[in-house]
Parts: C-alpha cells; sequence; structure tokens
C-alpha cells in the first residue's frame, strides 16, 4: 500500500478545474492501493473526502497585497512565485512542521496550480529525506501569465523552478511540449526522472453518450471561461464574415458561450453583427454542464494567444469524451495544436477569421467529413488509465528509495 502526504491547495474548492481533476482521481483510489493523507483548504461545497485531510485556511485577505502592487506600478511583485505563497504555503508549513513526528506517509505528492505549492514540497523533502513528486498541471516559469512579470522576477521564478527541477524525485508534466522546454533548459537533471501523465475526467460517474452523425442545425458550444490572453474576437469575426456572404445560415447556426468573459469580450457579438445567433450563459455549476455538452454537435476551443504554448486546454478531455468535432482557435506550435491535429480535428490559428468563416461553412453544409477523427481518443484521460501511468511510476520510485 502506497501512503502519499498528497499537498494541493485546490482539492476541496467547487469551482477549481485542478481541484476537481485530482478528486476524482483520487477518490477512485482503492485503499488496498492508496492511503493517501490530503492536505487542502476546507471545503467550499458539501463534499466530504474519504481520505484523512490536514486543512489549512488559505488568508485570502492577503490577496489584497497583489492589488496594491498593481496600483505602486509593481505587478510582478505578486510572481513571486505567486500570492497563494503568503495566504496558504506558509501556514501549510508552520502545520506540517508541527505534526511531522505523528504524520505516516511514505512519499510527498505536491500539485500545481498554484506554484508556490511545489515550495511546501521542496521544504519537506530536504527536512525529511523522502521520495518527492512535483506534478505541473500548469507550467511555472512557462505560464502564459507571467507576461507581467519583469527581468528580476523571472530570474527568481526560473531560480525557483530549477531547484524544484533538481530536487523533485519525479517531475509530472502534462503534455510533451513543456516536457521538451524542461528537458533542453535542464538537461540530464531531469532526462530520467521527467514523465508525461495525462490529465483524468472531473467527473464521476462519466455520462452516458449518444453519438451524433448526421445534422440540419449547428449547435456551436465553447465551454469555459474566457481569460487571461484567449479571445473569441476571430471566431466571431470569422462567423460575422460567414453570415454576411451566407445570410440564409443565420437559420442554420447557434453559438453557445458558457462562463466567465473578459470585459473587452462584453458586447463583442452584437458589435460584430451575430449577437442574434450568440448566446451567453454566465458561470453555472459544473454538473449543470452536461446538456450544453449534449446539445452541442460542434466544441469551440479557444486557447491563449501566445506562441507555442505549453498550456494543456483541460476542457479537451471533455470535448474528447463526448465525441463531437472540434474547432480550436490557437497559434503554431501551440499544445492545442499538436492535440486537435493528432485527432484528426480541425485547427484554425489567430489572426485568421477566414479560416473560420470556411470551417464554418463546411460544417453547415458537409456535417459528415467532419466525423473523421479519432473517437476512442477519450479512453487515455480515464481514471484507470491515468492511474496505471501513475502506479507504475511511484512504485518505481518507492522501490528505488527502498522505502517499502
Amino acid at each position: 500500500m502506497l501512503k502519499p502526504l498528497f499537498i494541493d491547495n485546490d482539492y476541496q474548492l467547487r469551482d477549481s478545474a485542478s481541484g476537481q481533476i485530482a478528486r476524482v482521481f483520487w477518490e477512485q483510489q482503492n485503499e488496498s492501493e492508496f492511503q493517501p493523507t490530503i492536505v487542502c483548504t476546507p471545503s467550499n461545497f458539501k463534499f466530504k473526502s474519504k481520505w484523512k485531510t490536514i486543512e489549512v485556511k488559505d488568508r485570502y485577505k492577503i490577496w489584497y497585497l497583489g492589488v496594491g502592487f498593481r496600483k505602486i506600478g509593481l505587478p510582478g511583485l505578486s510572481l513571486l512565485p505567486d500570492m497563494n505563497y503568503y495566504s496558504w504555503a506558509k501556514f501549510v508549513l508552520f502545520r506540517l512542521h508541527s505534526q511531522l513526528s505523528n504524520l505516516d506517509f511514505d512519499y510527498i505528492h505536491t500539485l500545481c496550480a498554484p506554484r508556490s505549492t511545489h515550495l511546501i514540497g521542496l521544504d519537506l523533502k530536504k527536512r525529511t529525506g523522502k521520495p518527492w513528486i512535483a506534478q505541473f498541471n500548469d507550467p511555472w516559469y512557462d505560464n502564459p501569465n507571467n507576461v507581467k512579470q519583469s527581468k528580476l522576477v523571472g530570474l527568481y521564478n526560473l531560480r525557483r523552478e530549477r531547484e524544484v527541477a533538481e530536487n523533485a524525485d519525479i517531475i509530472i508534466h502534462t503534455n510533451h511540449i513543456i516536457a521538451e522546454i524542461w528537458e533542453k533548459r535542464y538537461g540530464s537533471i531531469v532526462k530520467d526522472k521527467m514523465f508525461v501523465v495525462p490529465l483524468n475526467y472531473n467527473i464521476n460517474p462519466l455520462p452516458e453518450i449518444i453519438n451524433t452523425d448526421y445534422i440540419d442545425y449547428l449547435n456551436v458550444a465553447h465551454l469555459g471561461s474566457i481569460y487571461s490572453s484567449r479571445s473569441s474576437l476571430d471566431f466571431l469575426k470569422g462567423l460575422a464574415m460567414l453570415l454576411q456572404k451566407y445570410p440564409d445560415f443565420r437559420k442554420k447556426i447557434h453559438v453557445t458561450f458558457v462562463g466567465g468573459l473578459k470585459k473587452e469580450e462584453v458586447g463583442a457579438a452584437d458589435k460584430l453583427g451575430v449577437g442574434d445567433v450568440v448566446e451567453y450563459v454566465s458561470r453555472i455549476a459544473p454538473e449543470e454542464l452536461s446538456k450544453f455538452y449534449s446539445n452541442a454537435n460542434l466544441f469551440l476551443a479557444i486557447d491563449v494567444n501566445l506562441n507555442s504554448s505549453p498550456c494543456f486546454p483541460s476542457k479537451l478531455i471533455m470535448y474528447h469524451y463526448y465525441k463531437k468535432p472540434i474547432i480550436g482557435i490557437t497559434n503554431h506550435g501551440s499544445v492545442m495544436e499538436q492535440e486537435l491535429l493528432k485527432t484528426g480535428n480541425n485547427i484554425c490559428y489567430y489572426g485568421h477569421p477566414e479560416q473560420v468563416a470556411d470551417y464554418l461553412y463546411r460544417a453547415i453544409t458537409n456535417y459528415n467529413s467532419l466525423n473523421t477523427f479519432d473517437k476512442d481518443y477519450w479512453k487515455r484521460f480515464t481514471v484507470e488509465n491515468v492511474a496505471s501511468v501513475y502506479i507504475s511510476k511511484v512504485n518505481l520510485l518507492i522501490k528505488n528509495e527502498n522505502v517499502i
């Protein structure tokens, strides 16, 4: 039996995608295989883990420091490495230091985001000598949210990232692009201890799926908030081009955006003359999303607007499961480009709304031609598949460390 000390700020937070994914994974593990202790913030909904939890409150008021940094023109200070380091990680370390002699675990597993969670693992690794797994659901230095970091802040984050790379016994990334970046950056330090392990589904049990091979109406859905450098404008411009050229198509298409919007996005559909076929639905509970997945016959995925983005868009996991064609808005060299082209889905690139118009024309007039994508790709994201990869790596780690 494996006894991880699993540290994840978001584990019991309802609306955290990372927390949902982690919960689904660990709550399905068998007690004969695992006996984890979960270190996390208190639950903000009616959820109680079947495992032992150590709950440490996140002092969110400390985040106002970040607001102050922005007001004085130094937003990068909140990226040293993040505000959670001051509001949560320091309090976790104080709590764990006082309880270490009573904790029964044979390895440490930290999950980010937030990235400062790995500094907890770094401290415990040095303090206890126990094996340590550092899992990155999002990149550290290469995160697109780092655009506000100055050169000095960037150097600081590179130094802390290197400490994790040097001291962790296993490093888990979600995709090969970020793994290749790390191998180029750190070379032999990470080469033999870095693995790509896919994310798993964030819902259990998975719903029953009915395939759609023929449609008489195109129902496009984007499920997830539009934030950071993501933008729906190229998609909306392409939609406007299509409807200007083929006005009768207004009766054959509907687009739904579910989730939060940046202020730049509000009113964009009306300004472009497509407000009558575009619907916006604010954030809703995860369990209410199933009807939107089921009703859609085409999924829209919008990536961060960053060249060679190393971020894995978690929304693709559920998109693959529902087995509908996907159109992705991204840039060359991104994980989204790699994932969608690998599965036989379609990419349109930022700055080219005419590609969107051409694709939507094809979707309306010849939908069956889009149904050639890999409909079995969803299987790599099952908890069973992810667990089999994870367990094999952990068993090797524990065996090499002679812990059990």
